[in-house]
């Protein structure tokens, strides 16, 4: 068993309804999956197993449901769950759903429900164990922002960290271990999908992703300076923030949600970060990881 992450890149979806074409956003959407994937598999970055679903698994929402669900029984204590998605998303009647590759532009037909992809990543709502002890969504679509607002208290003894009642419709951030980052805000529903030219250097191959997702790649294949060996969920968003705000170009917040213990959780290495200390039982305390720079 190891950590495990799946990355989600819908492009050409929004069946119209009218026999339009789709929508153009094919090449960002690509080039933010082929990214998410060419970072994580970095073993110097993300220590476990990373999984791009094909097009072929992206038809419908209950396979990839079903790939996201098997990739969290995979997990065991110590390790974590990292899901990222990208593409589009809508709010139907309060509820905040990701487009497959079947998605009806005005119909709820061929999306995922944002309640059901939170419970095939926790089993929350199943009443079954996922044992990771991080479970981390990284969501690049419209109407992300909403699941900031969500509401607190567990009987598991956890509170999320906004002190917003939840919202009918959406998964309330509840499980241990949880996190939620995403690319729009309660504020601005819709990030844009235009690629930024200021990721990077000239030729950057982040500069043909999102402006989020090329932002994130960057930083989580360059690291930050002046940090230590690793990111935690929240000090993740937080240096995405930073950086997106100083961009040439102007861009929405990014935005996140999630419980005391999913952002203080460790999910990735920090390549530029200061260097790790000689005793691994001296270094600070990695939940939801292994030592990996002990090893």
């Amino acid at each position: 068993m190891t950590s495990q992450a799946v990355i989600v890149a819908v492009r050409d979806s929004l069946v119209p309804e009218d026999g339009a074409s789709k929508p153009d956003d094919s090449g960002p959407i690509r080039a933010s999956g082929d990214l998410y994937y060419k970072v994580l598999s970095d073993p110097d970055i993300w220590d476990g197993k990373v999984t791009r679903l094909p097009d072929s698994a992206l038809d419908n929402p209950q396979t990839v449901l079903d790939e996201i669900r098997k990739a969290a029984h995979l997990t065991r204590s110590g390790e974590r769950l990292l899901v990222v998605y990208v593409g589009h998303g809508q709010n139907f009647h309060g509820e905040v759903f990701l487009a497959t590759r079947s998605a009806h532009v005005n119909r709820q037909e061929g999306w995922i429900s944002i309640n059901a992809l939170y419970d095939a990543m926790t089993g929350q709502l199943e009443n079954r164990q996922v044992a990771a002890d991080l479970k981390m969504l990284i969501a690049d679509a419209c109407h992300t922002g909403a699941i900031r607002t969500l509401g607190a208290g567990t009987d598991r003894g956890e509170t999320a960290h906004t002190d917003d009642a939840a919202l009918p419709g959406f998964p309330r951030i509840t499980e241990p271990g949880t996190f939620v980052l995403t690319s729009a805000n309660s504020r601005a529903p819709k990030p844009k999908f235009t690629p930024c030219d200021y990721i990077g250097d000239s030729g950057d191959p982040a500069r043909e992703a999102t402006p989020f997702s090329g932002h994130l790649v960057k930083l989580i294949r360059d690291g930050r300076e002046g940090e230590g060996p690793y990111f935690t969920a929240v000090g993740l968003h937080d240096a995405l923030r930073e950086a997106m705000r100083n961009c040439p170009n102007a861009h929405i917040d990014p935005d996140h949600d999630g419980t005391p213990s999913g952002r203080t959780s460790v999910v990735l290495r920090n390549r530029a970060g200061r260097d790790a200390p000689a005793d691994a039982e001296t270094a600070p305390p990695a939940r939801g990881t292994r030592k990996w720079w002990a090893e």
